[in-house]
């Protein structure tokens, strides 16, 4: 699978189900995509959202895991952030260190 999203969604689909006791989720995410593009993608993400200032958000991207740095105007910046990070295939952790300059 490709993306985040699938994993939780299988888990999920599967937690509830009747006799159920436990759900152990050892699915991975493999990259279909280098980390030079992973970075990449998730920029053109910010750029295409109006709501998310690009040039104060520093993206560094090792292996699947993607860090945020830098400030944002609100809440709203920083979740579509975030959710613009998680949308990129491969992507299977987002540490986020962006601040809200009020």
């Amino acid at each position: 699978m490709e993306y985040n999203y699938q994993k939780v969604r299988a888990e999920k689909a599967v937690r509830d189900l009747y006799g159920v006791t436990t759900v152990i989720n050892n699915m991975q995410v493999k990259p279909s995509i280098s980390p030079s593009e992973v970075k990449d993608k998730i920029i053109k993400e910010f750029e295409r959202n109006a709501r998310i200032d690009a040039n104060n958000i520093k993206v560094e991207v090792s292996g699947s895991k993607v860090t945020l740095k830098g400030s944002v105007q609100n809440i709203d910046q920083e979740t579509e952030a975030k959710t613009a990070a998680w949308s990129v295939s491969g992507v299977t952790e987002v540490i986020n260190y962006l601040e809200i300059s009020w």
